[in-house]
């Protein structure tokens, strides 16, 4: 449980996208830190990087709600243009769409991508679980 949980679940169902999802999204990419900044800087809680954030009207990256509504917007249109395909859209959160589109609609042979995809799977999958076992 995080302080963020209520704004992710309202986002998420806002934009119909998986909550547990949007939650392990975050746990990888900043660990809940609305004020990180990555090495290519991404910014805030779902590390987004400065064009993306533009994109999608986030004027404060480091807002934690405010870079939620625009990462969610961005995981849900990903998921939209792989057609749900959870593997690729999280590949091109991570490298970027133009990324699995030069490689064939494939996930980009690169390490931290493939790390990537492993890690946000397995928050997923464990966020899950421990929601199923908690409403039994």
């Amino acid at each position: 449980i995080t302080e963020y949980d209520r704004d992710i679940v309202l986002i998420s169902e806002k934009h119909k996208v998986d909550p547990y999802l949007v939650k392990a999204v975050i746990k990888a990419e900043s660990n809940f830190n609305p004020d990180a900044v990555s090495p290519k800087n991404a910014q805030g809680i779902m590390q987004l990087i400065p064009a993306t954030a533009s994109d999608y009207g986030v004027e404060d990256p480091f807002d934690a709600k405010e870079n939620m509504e625009g990462g969610v917007q961005y995981l849900k249109d990903l998921l939209d243009y792989f057609d749900g395909d959870l593997k690729l859209s999280l590949a091109a959160y991570n490298a970027g769409k133009g990324s699995v589109i030069k490689h064939g609609f494939t996930i980009p042979p690169y390490p931290e991508t493939t790390n990537y995809i492993a890690k946000v799977l397995e928050y997923y999958k464990h966020l899950k679980a421990k929601n199923y076992a908690a409403s039994r």
